[in-house]
């Protein structure tokens, strides 16, 4: 695949929409060939090129991902005021975006097999993850729950965080199953050797007993809950 060359002469910079932000971002990207920056960061092809080739400012979702993953000042790189490198806009605040998945009790793919760039961001804490959730922030993924199975625990429209990084039941906890291409929530114990057993809350669900195979598989262990009011 061919890498769309830099912009590095007048007559290029001077055709930008927005050549402050611009010469910031190409202080972000630094030696690093451009497109792979942006691929390693998440922005698309196609939007990166709007925002390297036209000077068009991210949307607030991208800018925010570029926040996240250089540690730099919202300011600073919106207007260039401030220190991009200064301790005081990075890591004591530092900001991770965990992306959100469509529905439980569906046919959907899971977490750890969705498609790389996704338009739905959660921002979270790294110091909250690592400490309050003992979690790797790679790991982690968010599911909307649509379905009744583990009411009122889990509602329908809930925000589960799924810690894709637990995938064997160590100890009992709420889990995201999936078989075949469906996902579901469940409390899930394990019996003996392979074979485990899935509860519901909802006493509507009855409770059955699975094995872990090709078609059958444990997605990650449910770790935060966000509620609707």
């Amino acid at each position: 695949m061919s890498i769309p060359p830099t912009l590095s002469n007048g007559a290029n910079r001077s055709r930008l929409r927005n050549p402050g932000f611009h010469a910031r971002l190409k202080q972000l990207v630094g030696a690093e060939r451009p497109y792979t920056w942006a691929d390693r960061i998440g922005i698309s092809k196609g939007a990166f090129t709007r925002i390297w080739k036209e000077g068009t400012v991210p949307t607030s979702e991208l800018i925010l991902r570029i926040r996240a993953a250089t540690g730099v000042s919202l300011d600073w790189l919106l207007t260039g005021e401030g220190t991009a490198g200064s301790p005081a806009y990075r890591a004591a605040d530092d900001l991770i975006l965990v992306q959100m998945h469509k529905a439980t009790g569906a046919r959907r793919r899971s977490p750890q097999r969705a498609p790389r760039h996704r338009e739905d961001y959660v921002a979270l804490r790294r110091e909250w993850i690592v400490q309050r959730l003992r979690a790797n922030p790679d790991d982690l993924a968010f599911v909307t729950v649509k379905e009744e199975s583990m009411a009122p625990t889990l509602a329908n429209g809930d925000l589960a965080l799924v810690d894709c990084g637990a995938r064997t039941v160590d100890e009992d906890g709420i889990y995201v199953l999936q078989q075949d291409a469906s996902l579901r929530i469940r409390r899930v114990q394990r019996l003996d050797g392979n074979r485990f057993q899935a509860l519901s809350d909802n006493p509507r669900y009855l409770p059955f007993t699975f094995r872990l195979t090709a078609r059958f598989s444990i997605v990650g262990r449910v770790v935060w809950v966000g509620k609707r009011i």
